[in-house]
């Protein structure tokens, strides 16, 4: 069961989370079958080949799990913020998910942790100071986060996992 909250469906069982439901997905048959692949069962390493319109449309049921900061998104985004004030986005959850993520925007901030990401990567080490944070959560939206590289210590097991799928 599914309502309202700020405008937003979420699920009963957690409305906090503020996550829509989705209504419909294809069966695996049905989408493997569309994809012309023998084996349904879509493991190891071997590639696809999808249309980009199914890729993008899979990219944005799966941002409606993902965290969803509003103040983050239109800190980081002056052009949405104006959009708002002009009532042109009014869903801006809505917005990140069929356009802003595609657009390169932010938003969520990944807890990221300074003295971690200094710790962890040695080429970070090499360039930049322990106590430069500024320079270092820059580093991290400019490079790091294009690169792969783990914000902080506990996401560093799910972003290894992304980078086995995407560069394996």
């Amino acid at each position: 069961m599914t309502k309202k909250i700020n405008g937003e469906r979420a699920t009963s069982e957690n409305p906090s989370q503020n996550r829509e439901m989705v209504s419909y997905f294809p069966t695996c048959e049905a989408l493997t079958s569309a994809l012309s692949l023998a084996d349904k069962s879509l493991t190891g390493s071997r590639k696809v080949a999808i249309k980009a319109s199914l890729l993008r449309h899979l990219i944005t049921l799966a941002l409606r799990s993902a965290p969803f900061d509003s103040e983050t998104y239109i800190e980081q985004s002056p052009d949405i913020k104006k959009a708002v004030n002009k009532n042109e986005i009014t869903n801006l959850k809505r917005h990140f998910e069929e356009m802003g993520y595609f657009e390169g925007r932010a938003a969520w901030l990944n807890d990221f942790d300074p003295q971690w990401y200094h710790s962890h990567y040695p080429d970070i080490r090499e360039n930049f100071d322990q106590k430069d944070t500024a320079g270092l959560i820059a580093h991290y939206k400019t490079n790091g986060q294009r690169e792969l590289r783990a914000p902080n210590e506990q996401s560093l097991p799910e972003v290894e996992k992304w980078i086995k799928i995407l560069k394996g």
